[in-house]
Protein backbone atom coordinates (compact mmCIF):
# COMPACT_ATOMS: atom_id res chain seq x y z
CA UNK A 1 0.00 0.00 0.00
CA UNK A 2 1.00 3.33 -0.62
CA UNK A 3 1.53 5.97 2.04
CA UNK A 4 -1.50 7.67 0.61
CA UNK A 5 -3.54 4.58 1.00
CA UNK A 6 -2.13 3.27 4.14
CA UNK A 7 -3.28 6.86 5.79
CA UNK A 8 -6.61 6.12 3.71
CA UNK A 9 -7.39 2.60 5.56
CA UNK A 10 -6.15 4.03 8.93
CA UNK A 11 -8.88 6.77 9.06
CA UNK A 12 -11.54 4.19 7.44
CA UNK A 13 -10.91 1.52 9.99
CA UNK A 14 -11.01 4.62 12.32
CA UNK A 15 -14.44 5.61 11.31
CA UNK A 16 -15.94 1.92 11.42
CA UNK A 17 -14.80 1.14 14.96
CA UNK A 18 -16.21 4.09 15.80
CA UNK A 19 -19.54 3.65 14.54
CA UNK A 20 -19.68 0.16 16.01
CA UNK A 21 -18.62 1.50 19.52
CA UNK A 22 -21.66 3.89 18.89
CA UNK A 23 -23.60 1.16 17.92
CA UNK A 24 -22.53 -1.66 21.32
CA UNK A 25 -22.74 2.05 22.89
CA UNK A 26 -26.61 2.36 22.18
CA UNK A 27 -26.77 -0.70 23.75
CA UNK A 28 -25.19 -0.05 26.71
CA UNK A 29 -26.83 3.11 26.85
CA UNK A 30 -29.69 0.63 27.34
CA UNK A 31 -28.50 -1.17 30.11
CA UNK A 32 -27.22 2.31 31.79
CA UNK A 33 -30.03 4.51 31.36
CA UNK A 34 -32.65 1.43 32.18
CA UNK A 35 -30.82 0.54 35.34
CA UNK A 36 -30.34 4.35 36.06
CA UNK A 37 -34.54 5.00 35.59
CA UNK A 38 -35.65 1.89 37.39
CA UNK A 39 -33.26 2.74 40.50
CA UNK A 40 -34.48 5.83 40.84
CA UNK A 41 -38.32 5.48 39.90
CA UNK A 42 -38.53 1.88 41.79
CA UNK A 43 -35.85 1.79 44.40
CA UNK A 44 -35.71 5.45 45.39
CA UNK A 45 -32.38 5.74 45.27
CA UNK A 46 -29.87 8.84 44.79
CA UNK A 47 -30.08 9.65 41.28
CA UNK A 48 -25.91 9.91 41.93
CA UNK A 49 -25.14 6.38 43.01
CA UNK A 50 -28.14 5.36 40.61
CA UNK A 51 -25.96 6.90 37.71
CA UNK A 52 -23.01 5.05 38.80
CA UNK A 53 -25.36 1.56 38.90
CA UNK A 54 -26.00 2.28 35.65
CA UNK A 55 -22.67 2.36 34.29
CA UNK A 56 -20.96 -0.17 35.81
CA UNK A 57 -23.79 -2.53 34.50
CA UNK A 58 -23.38 -0.95 30.58
CA UNK A 59 -19.41 -1.23 31.09
CA UNK A 60 -19.67 -4.96 30.73
CA UNK A 61 -22.01 -4.38 28.07
CA UNK A 62 -19.17 -2.12 26.43
CA UNK A 63 -16.21 -4.63 27.45
CA UNK A 64 -17.28 -7.77 25.91
CA UNK A 65 -19.12 -5.92 22.79
CA UNK A 66 -16.44 -3.74 21.59
CA UNK A 67 -13.34 -6.65 22.84
CA UNK A 68 -15.29 -9.18 20.18
CA UNK A 69 -17.23 -6.54 17.88
CA UNK A 70 -15.66 -3.14 17.47
CA UNK A 71 -11.92 -3.81 17.91
CA UNK A 72 -11.71 -7.89 17.09
CA UNK A 73 -9.20 -8.66 19.76
CA UNK A 74 -10.64 -12.01 20.23
CA UNK A 75 -12.66 -13.62 22.77
CA UNK A 76 -10.43 -14.91 25.52
CA UNK A 77 -10.18 -12.90 28.34
CA UNK A 78 -7.17 -11.05 30.22
CA UNK A 79 -6.74 -9.77 33.77
CA UNK A 80 -4.76 -7.19 32.41
CA UNK A 81 -6.50 -6.54 29.60
CA UNK A 82 -9.61 -6.06 32.16
CA UNK A 83 -8.13 -3.91 34.59
CA UNK A 84 -7.05 -1.54 31.72
CA UNK A 85 -10.75 -0.97 30.75
CA UNK A 86 -12.04 -0.60 33.63
CA UNK A 87 -9.28 2.00 34.58
CA UNK A 88 -9.93 3.88 31.64
CA UNK A 89 -13.86 3.33 32.46
CA UNK A 90 -13.25 4.56 36.00
CA UNK A 91 -12.09 7.71 35.13
CA UNK A 92 -14.57 8.45 32.55
CA UNK A 93 -17.02 7.59 35.65
CA UNK A 94 -14.98 9.71 37.44
CA UNK A 95 -15.95 12.63 34.95
CA UNK A 96 -19.63 11.76 34.14
CA UNK A 97 -20.47 11.76 37.83
CA UNK A 98 -18.88 15.39 38.12
CA UNK A 99 -20.46 16.50 34.70
CA UNK A 100 -23.92 15.34 36.31
CA UNK A 101 -23.40 16.71 39.78
CA UNK A 102 -22.30 20.34 38.17
CA UNK A 103 -25.53 20.02 35.79
CA UNK A 104 -27.68 19.25 38.43
CA UNK A 105 -26.82 21.35 41.03
CA UNK A 106 -25.12 24.46 39.18
CA UNK A 107 -27.31 24.66 36.22
CA UNK A 108 -30.54 23.14 37.55
CA UNK A 109 -30.93 20.26 35.23
CA UNK A 110 -33.25 17.37 35.76
CA UNK A 111 -31.05 14.43 36.78
CA UNK A 112 -32.72 12.69 34.01
CA UNK A 113 -31.45 15.10 31.12
CA UNK A 114 -28.57 15.73 32.86
CA UNK A 115 -27.32 12.06 32.90
CA UNK A 116 -27.43 11.50 28.60
CA UNK A 117 -25.32 14.62 28.17
CA UNK A 118 -22.44 13.04 30.91
CA UNK A 119 -22.97 9.71 28.67
CA UNK A 120 -22.28 11.24 26.31
CA UNK A 121 -19.11 12.71 27.68
CA UNK A 122 -18.14 9.43 28.98
CA UNK A 123 -18.69 8.08 25.67
CA UNK A 124 -15.87 10.27 24.11
CA UNK A 125 -13.16 9.37 26.59
CA UNK A 126 -14.07 5.53 26.23
CA UNK A 127 -13.19 5.44 22.56
CA UNK A 128 -10.91 7.44 23.25
CA UNK A 129 -8.92 5.61 26.28
CA UNK A 130 -9.51 1.90 24.62
CA UNK A 131 -8.39 3.18 21.62
CA UNK A 132 -5.38 4.23 22.48
CA UNK A 133 -4.49 2.35 25.66
CA UNK A 134 -6.60 -1.00 25.22
CA UNK A 135 -7.73 -2.16 21.62
CA UNK A 136 -4.29 -0.87 19.29
CA UNK A 137 -4.77 -2.13 15.88
CA UNK A 138 -1.12 -3.08 14.25
CA UNK A 139 -0.78 -3.13 10.78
Amino acid sequence: MSPNNTKTFAHGRVAREFMLFVIIGCLSFVVNYGLFFVSIQTLHISYMVASALGYCAGVFVSYFGNKIITFNAGRTFSNREFSIFLTVYLFSLCVSLLALYCLVTFFGSSPFYGNIIAIGISTILNFTGVKIFLFKQTS
